[in-house]
């Protein structure tokens, strides 16, 4: 059954990453990739949301400038992220793991700000920007360490000197609730943060009705699943390719997520191969991108009306 007077949550949009540099691959998008990706015509996937990194070298902070500018030439919106605050910011002088030292937490409020300013003064003006690339997982690649305490002071003391965009946290890696809910249940922090972030690898993938009841908007900001055939991107069995719509389908249907952003826009495993061609992936994420645009609502239907047939 559909029910058109009962509505849900607004759609932001469907998308994916740039942000590191794919093995073997080019550093940037091509013209012609930036069409099919963010444009909705013919044989093109419709995305909305790009997922940028804030880096921390000039010269990779260029390339996502231009995948930047190019995704909102074709009407798309812009997220940005960090993987690490400067290595001098924090304890370990490190870019990989380490904690941002408290003494640098106003510096740190500065540094996002600045790199919002960066982006809209060279005419890609970002949607919002997150405090941290999954805080609370432990990895030997470039990362930083917050405890649920540290990610709470931050919003609450610091984060309102970020005002050229809004702020995405805390983008848990499985959305645990335990480096949310603290932002959520305290009024200061909880005003300064627009958007609840997080993952689902593992798990997270679930309905967060504190952040409803805060008026937030949750966002589904990074998953891939890299199972694919033997034979390579364009032949991931249908089975693989399906279980990508049926995540969507629950992401919307089940967890009232505003948003949903995979990793790498084009990998062997990403809606485009590493030859330029859609995959089959790619395909089966465009019946939402496609059809379902930013600003639609999503209306109440029977989520799952017959044995594997599901329905938002």
């Amino acid at each position: 059954m559909i029910d058109t007077g009962v509505t849900h949550q607004t759609i932001r949009g469907f998308g994916g990453a740039t942000v590191f540099q794919p093995p073997g691959l080019p550093a940037s998008l091509s013209p012609s990739e930036m069409d099919t990706l963010f444009l909705n015509g013919p044989g093109q996937l419709g995305f909305t949301i790009l997922r940028i990194r804030v880096a921390s070298d000039d010269a990779w902070r260029a390339v996502e400038l231009g995948h930047a500018q190019g995704a909102i030439a074709r009407g798309a919106i812009v997220m940005a992220t960090p993987w690490s605050p400067p290595a001098s910011m924090k304890d370990n002088n490190s870019l990989i793991a380490g904690s941002l030292l408290p003494q640098n937490y106003a510096a740190y409020a500065t540094y996002l700000n600045d790199f919002a300013k960066y982006m809209a003064a060279n005419g890609a003006p970002i949607y919002a920007i997150s405090v941290q690339n999954e805080p609370d997982i432990n990895v030997t690649y470039e990362s930083c360490d917050w405890t649920p305490q540290q990610m709470l002071t931050f919003c609450r003391d610091n984060a309102n000197a970020i005002t050229a965009t809004r702020l995405i946290a805390p983008e848990s890696f499985q959305f645990r609730t335990v480096m949310s809910d603290p932002i959520l249940n305290d009024p200061t922090a909880t005003e300064n943060v627009e958007i609840i972030g997080g993952h689902i690898y593992g798990g997270g993938l679930a309905d967060y009705p504190l952040a409803r009841s805060k008026d937030k908007e949750v966002w589904m900001t990074e998953h891939l699943d890299s199972t694919v055939d033997p034979a390579g991107s364009q032949n991931i069995p249908y089975a693989n390719t399906l279980a990508v719509a049926k995540e969507m389908h629950d992401c919307l249907a089940t967890a009232n997520f505003n948003a949903y952003i995979w990793w790498y826009l084009k990998r062997f495993y990403g809606p485009l191969g590493e030859d330029s061609v859609v995959t089959k992936r790619g395909w089966v994420m465009a019946q939402f991108s496609k059809f379902i645009r930013p600003g639609y609502v999503r209306i109440d239907a029977t989520a799952n009306p017959n044995a594997g047939v599901y329905v938002s």
